[in-house]
Formats: structure tokens, sequence, C-alpha cells
């Protein structure tokens, strides 16, 4: 997709690219398959941080991505089929390189700007490795030049939870009519994990006060509940009963976790604690 009109010396074109997750369709409603405005729609379009009035925006589709552009689930000429596992594994240059073309498509020399969060962001940051002639600014968001040892584990556990459904079918799913779903959840809530901060996993999934924290098989849902003590904990959405997930909370109304245990007499090693242990009110 494209927003705004180029100028006459093609100078104030904007590359956005997307995140793993994401396609082309970066603002707005524009199809009827559209069910809500793309993915940066707070950023792009007339009076905005990306402003179209003034610049001319193109969002295209990550080779491989599927949503128009060649991918494993377009068919293969050399063999009639879908290309499934055998599609060629793509690379951020890879991606870098087909935007190039794309530039040269459309007689752009240099983007007045590159700009990316996450997956995309890492493709800006390559911009300007690749082709810093091309390229007069790069907005890297949310991204790194490479993962840790964590998020390389991370990402293997993702893998192996996708191709460990048995729907998967060796890669071949779609030769089956099948999707491996199941695994694909897991895959993205271990994802997720990792693309959340401290602060943000506490207030998702972190204690609150009065509450107790309940997990219901039937709809795969975290729910805090405040019940009276001899009530049946019962899933608001399907009426399946709830699991307690927390058991243990021995800082609870004792200034923290460190106040927990400040009543005992016995003696403590404490081995393994937060870095943030301390930053609280304590005594």
């Amino acid at each position: 997709e494209t927003y705004g009109q180029l100028n006459e010396d093609k100078s104030n074109a904007i590359l956005v690219c997307h995140a793993l997750s994401g396609n082309h369709h970066a603002a707005g409603i524009y199809e009827k398959n559209d069910k809500k405005a793309g993915w940066w729609d707070a950023l792009i379009g007339p009076g905005k941080a990306i402003d179209t009035d003034k610049f001319f925006v193109v969002s295209p589709n990550n080779l491989g991505g599927c949503h128009g552009t060649t991918g494993p689930n377009f068919i293969n000429p050399k063999t009639g089929e879908f290309y499934g596992p055998d599609f060629p594994v793509l690379t951020v240059r890879d991606w870098t390189n087909s935007q190039a073309q794309l530039a040269d498509r459309l007689e752009i020399d240099v983007w007045h700007a590159v700009a990316g969060g996450s997956l995309g962001g890492m493709q800006a940051l390559d911009w300007s490795i690749a082709y810093p002639e091309r390229v007069s600014k790069a907005a890297v968001i949310a991204a790194a030049p490479k993962l840790s040892a964590q998020n390389i584990a991370f990402n293997d556990v993702a893998r192996q939870a996708i191709t460990s459904d048995p729907d998967f079918q060796d890669g071949h799913y779609m030769k089956q009519n099948k999707s491996p779903k199941s695994g694909l959840r897991l895959a993205r809530m271990v994802g997720h994990i990792t693309y959340l901060s401290d602060e943000s996993m506490k207030n998702k999934f972190g204690e609150k006060d009065g509450y107790n924290r309940h997990y219901c098989l039937g709809c795969k849902t975290i729910h805090y509940e405040n019940p009276k003590p001899t009530a049946t904990l019962i899933c608001p959405r399907n009426e399946e009963i709830l699991l307690v997930k927390r058991a243990l909370n021995p800082g609870k109304g004792l200034w923290g976790l460190p106040g927990g245990f400040i009543l005992m007499k016995t003696s403590i090693c404490w081995i393994s604690y937060s870095k943030y242990w301390g930053q609280k009110k304590s005594r």
C-alpha cells in the first residue's frame, strides 16, 4: 500500500517495514477485507507523525509474507504443489534487497526515511548498513542488531511447539488441509513473553492485592477473583470451575517478599533474588 503523493524530485518517500506478524496494511481502511485500520494508523496519515500531506509512504509486504507477495502458501511452478517447507529460508538482508528493487521500480534513489518496529526495525537498521547512500534517516524502533542467547533459546522453544503439533505434517499441512494452530498459539505465547518488559509482565500476570488468580481450562484465560472463603470459583465465560494458579504469597501485606520472612525464627540462606530487590519500601 502507498499513502500520500510522491513529489517531482522523489525526495519525500518513506519506506515503512512491517514486523513478523504484520503485512503491507499499515494505515487506514481501504478494502472490504480490512477488518480494522492498519497497524500504524495512529502514526500514518494527514497531520500525523508520518504526515501523508507531506510524505509519500510505501508499505510493502515482505517476501514470504503470503499477503500477496510470494510465500510458502504459493504454488511451486516446478512441482505444481504448495511450496510449504521447500520455500527458501529468508533473512533480513533478503527483504532489504527486495525493497531496494522496489525502490528502483518506483525510481526512488534515496528514501527520506526508512522506519519500522521489531522485525521492521531490524530492516530499517539493515538499510542503513547495506544501502547507506540510499537512506537519509532510519527509525529503528524496538529492535536490535542481534539476538541474545536467551532469545535464541526462546525462539527454538517456539519452533518446537509448532513442529511438534500433529497437524504440522512435517511442514506439508496445507497439502493435508490442516493447520498447526495449537502449536502456533503456544509459540506466540512464548514469543509474547520475550516482548514484554518486567513492568508489563507484572501488570498482566502479577499479583493483585485482595484477589486470587485462577486459570480456566475451557476459555484458556486467567481470571482475578475475590470470592468469599466458601465460594465456588466459576469462569464467567463458560461456567467451568477455575484452577487455582497461585498458592503461596509470603510477602503479602508485609512490605514485599523480604518482609514475608521477617517474623520467622529460622535462619534463611537466600540464593535466588530479583535485581530489583530493595527498590520498594522496606524495613
